[in-house]
C-alpha cells in the first residue's frame, strides 16, 4: 500500500495505525520531499524559506507532520470543521483578497446563525490577470452577483475595473457589485477580535479545506530565545482569512455591541484630515473652489 499526505490531526487513522502503531507484519518506509531528486530549485527556494519564517507550517507541509496547535496560533480552540446544509434564505456575506503570482486571490463566502460564523464556500486562483479576473468570480462563486462583494481597499484601480459594465460577444454584462473595505491602523486587529466574539466559527469540512488550514496556522510571532508570544501577527497564511475580515464589514458595523469598529473608522479619517498636510491643502483649495462657484 502507498498512501500520499498530509495528516491534520494525530488521531488520523492512516497516521495512528501506520506510522504511530506499525503493525507488527508491516514494514513501513517514510519518503519525504528529500528523497525527489526531481526537485526543482524554485520548490527548494519555495521550502526553504517557509522553513525559515514558519517551521511549524514547515513540519506540516513538507515533512508531513501533524498540525501542532501552539498557544501562538490567534484561532486555537475557535474553529470548528463540519459538513453541514447552509440554511434556504440566510443572507450571504462576500470577502475578496486580491492577489498575484505566489500570492493567491482569495473568495470567500460566509453567513451568519444565532451567533455562529459559518463558512461554507472558498475559491482560491493564482495567477488571475485583470481580464480574467471577473470571469474568475462569476465561474467560481455564482452568488456573488447578487450580493456585495468587499475587496482590498488597496487596489482601488481594479475594484473600478471590476466595477465595470462589460459587452462580451454582443452580450451586456453588469458590473460586479465590488465595494472597497475600510481601513484604519489596528483594523486588522480589531477585526479578529471581532470575529473571536463568535460564539463558534464553523468551516465546511469539504467545501473549505484551504481557509481551514490557514485557522491552523494563523498566528501571532514567537520570541526566537524564550518562546514567548509577541502581539505581533505573522503575514502568512491569512488570504481567506482576510477575505473573511473584509465579507462581514457591514455586519460588524450593524452590530450595536461593536460599534466601536466604525468609531474606531471615522476617528482614524478625523485624525488623517488633521495629520496629512497634502490632503489638507488638496481639501483647502477645494473649498476656495466651491466658495468662488
Amino acid at each position: 500500500m502507498v498512501f500520499t499526505f498530509n495528516t491534520k490531526n494525530i488521531s488520523d487513522p492512516v497516521y495512528h495505525d501506520y506510522v504511530l502503531n506499525t503493525p507488527k507484519n508491516c514494514v513501513t518506509t517514510l519518503v519525504n520531499y528529500y528523497d525527489n531528486p526531481f526537485m526543482s530549485k524554485t520548490i527548494i527556494a519555495e521550502m526553504q524559506s517557509m522553513k525559515e519564517k514558519d517551521y511549524e507550517a514547515f513540519r506540516h507541509i513538507w515533512l508531513g507532520e501533524p498540525f501542532k496547535l501552539s498557544d501562538a496560533v490567534i484561532f486555537k480552540g475557535r474553529v470548528h470543521e463540519e459538513c453541514f446544509e447552509t440554511p434556504p434564505g440566510v443572507k450571504f456575506y462576500f470577502g475578496l483578497d486580491l492577489g498575484y503570482a505566489k500570492d493567491p486571490c482569495a473568495l470567500i463566502r460566509c453567513f451568519v446563525v444565532d451567533n455562529e460564523l459559518f463558512i461554507d464556500q472558498e475559491a482560491f486562483g493564482y495567477e488571475i490577470e485583470l481580464d480574467e479576473l471577473d470571469a474568475w468570480i462569476r465561474n467560481s462563486m455564482p452568488s456573488c452577483i447578487d450580493g456585495t462583494i468587499y475587496v482590498d481597499s488597496a487596489r482601488p484601480e481594479t475594484i473600478s475595473y471590476m466595477q465595470r459594465a462589460q459587452t462580451v460577444n454582443g452580450v451586456y454584462k453588469k458590473g460586479l457589485p465590488a465595494k472597497a473595505c475600510r481601513k484604519f491602523p489596528g483594523s486588522i486587529e480589531e477585526q479578529i477580535q471581532f470575529l473571536k466574539s463568535f460564539k463558534r466559527i464553523v468551516v465546511h469540512e469539504k467545501n473549505c479545506p484551504r481557509i481551514a488550514d490557514e485557522f491552523r496556522l494563523y498566528s501571532y510571532k514567537t520570541d526566537r530565545i524564550t518562546g514567548d508570544v509577541l502581539p505581533v501577527i505573522v503575514d502568512a497564511h491569512q488570504h481567506g482569512i482576510d477575505a473573511l475580515r473584509y465579507s462581514l464589514q457591514d455586519y460588524m458595523e450593524a452590530r450595536p455591541d461593536f460599534n466601536m469598529y466604525k468609531k474606531a473608522y471615522d476617528m482614524s479619517r478625523e485624525m488623517g484630515r488633521k495629520t496629512d498636510p497634502k490632503k489638507q491643502a488638496a481639501r483647502n483649495r477645494q473649498n476656495k473652489k466651491n466658495w468662488a462657484i
